[in-house]
């Protein structure tokens, strides 16, 4: 009993935490106008935190993806390249690299932003295991494999919300676009 009310603290704590509850909305705003909104969960130096990610960084293959439930599930993100060296330390010749490397050819889902000198394109990718075999979790650059772990959680650490749930396929309909035609 005293455990269970230990662990409903912490759980309201988080629930309550100023990164969920600010990027709650943005989510929100997200499934309305693009039909998906997604909350990447994280552990940053043993506490658990979320950030919202845009849908347009999330990459999965459309026929695995068919029926809502895909197995892998890409993350690709541009990092500042002393931001990277400083999470792996052992791959800083490697970031360099990649940093002076122009990203144009390598970053078609980020459309939002140009390609900097600073900044390192990263993909982070996961794969769901399959009974008793694990999957994987492995964080990449441009010729480099930073991290890679097996991967025994049965979910990715990616929450998708969506405004409307489509019969067909991983992303949702927004509010707008079913307005749209209106």
């Amino acid at each position: 009993k005293l455990f269970a009310k230990r662990v409903s603290r912490v759980l309201r704590r988080k629930m309550g935490g100023a990164d969920l509850e600010r990027a709650m909305p943005e989510v929100l705003r997200d499934s309305c106008i693009r039909g998906t909104g997604a909350v990447k969960v994280i552990t940053e130096n043993g506490d658990v935190t979320c950030e919202r990610i845009p849908r347009y960084e999330c990459v999965v293959d459309p026929r695995e993806a068919r029926y809502g439930k895909p197995r892998t599930l890409v993350h690709t993100k541009s990092i500042a390249a002393d931001v990277l060296c400083e999470k792996f330390p052992k791959h800083e010749a490697d970031i360099a690299r990649a940093g002076r490397e122009r990203l144009d050819d390598w970053q078609p889902f980020d459309t939002d932003s140009p390609a900097e000198a600073d900044m390192v394109q990263v993909v982070e990718a996961w794969r769901l295991p399959v009974g008793e075999k694990p999957g994987r979790h492995v964080v990449a650059i441009r010729g480099c494999v930073l991290h890679d772990e097996p991967w025994t959680r049965k979910r990715f650490p990616i929450v998708f919300g969506r405004w409307k749930k489509m019969p067909r396929g991983m992303w949702g309909k927004g509010l707008v676009e079913m307005l749209a035609g209106m």
